[in-house]
């Protein structure tokens, strides 16, 4: 196993047979895997089933977004269609909440903001009014090429809604713990992939220190209490819908686009997913929290 921080050389390294498999999302490194597997010099398993989510997450618990004002007029600036075609080119889909396609909870409109520069610019001067300030923050980020191009994008699109953003880069090594600590006001992420949205308690119910956003909502966490102890999957799906809707209502995290996994690799590699399993049926086919290795072989072997 070998990290490889450039997306692209990465799959440059793919490519030229000097990896014999990667695992990547990029969408400058998909381009150029997707057109070697069309020659036919790899192959490639793609998906977007079960997907995690891209976002920028608010710090609720502080200045400026303990205002929901602030919270909406940041979401409102963004265009997340001429985001996705700048940084994915068109790529991804956009999402509309942290549950994607084929999870409990997905709807395909939740209700959250669309981009509307008068509605942003609206909501950032109601912010000001109540403050005494104008709406300006700091968007921390992962310091590399590819997330830095994200954080540029962002902080121009918020600044045609006339707020002004601070972009700070951190190493990967201390974005966790400075999501915990609560140290900054928007923070790039992704997270929440496939399985049972119960799963996802732990970082949005208030007081959890997994909470990163900060938001301590009643009605988020008297849902999150009844999803954690409904059996009836209709009734569950239900209530996870309306998880769903009270982060577009509030929100809370910034929704980006659904992330959509390659794993790409050489002609002699199979079993990617792993094994049938006991019961015959096929491996989980998400691929956000990696894969199983564990029914990978190469035709060459032995």
């Amino acid at each position: 196993f070998r990290p490889v921080v450039d997306s692209v050389s990465l799959a440059n390294s793919v490519v030229s047979g000097g990896i014999d498999m990667s695992h990547s999302s990029g969408s400058a490194s998909t381009g150029i895997l997707e057109g070697a597997a069309e020659a036919g010099d790899i192959q490639l398993l793609q998906s977007d089933e079960f997907p995690e989510v891209g976002y920028t997450i608010v710090n609720a618990g502080k200045a400026p977004f303990d205002n929901r004002d602030a919270r909406l007029a940041a979401a409102y600036a963004v265009d997340r269609e001429e985001f996705n075609q700048i940084r994915n080119e068109g790529m991804f889909q956009i999402a509309s909440g942290p549950f994607g396609p084929g999870n409990v909870g997905y709807l395909e409109d939740a209700g959250y903001p669309e981009f509307d520069l008068d509605k942003a610019m609206e909501h950032a001067a109601a912010y000001e009014e109540a403050t005494g300030t104008p709406l300006t923050f700091t968007y921390t980020y992962q310091n590399d090429p590819e997330t830095a191009q994200t954080a540029q994008l962002l902080q121009s699109m918020w600044g045609r809604a006339g707020i002004e953003v601070e972009i700070v880069p951190i190493e990967q090594a201390t974005l966790i713990s400075t999501a915990i600590s609560g140290d900054y006001q928007t923070i790039s992420w992704r997270n929440h992939g496939g399985g049972d949205p119960d799963s996802q308690y732990v970082w949005w119910y208030g007081g959890s220190p997994l909470n990163f956003g900060k938001f301590d909502d009643p009605e988020m966490n008297e849902l999150l209490d009844r999803g954690r102890s409904e059996v009836d999957p209709a009734e569950r799906e239900a209530i996870y819908e309306d998880v769903n809707r009270e982060f577009g209502a509030e929100a809370y995290n910034q929704w980006l686009t659904w992330v959509q996994w390659t794993i790409a690799y050489q002609n002699d590699i199979h079993g990617v997913l792993g094994p049938v399993l006991p019961d015959g049926s096929e491996p989980f086919p998400g691929l956000a929290y990696g894969h199983a290795v564990s029914g990978i072989w190469r035709s060459d072997a032995g």
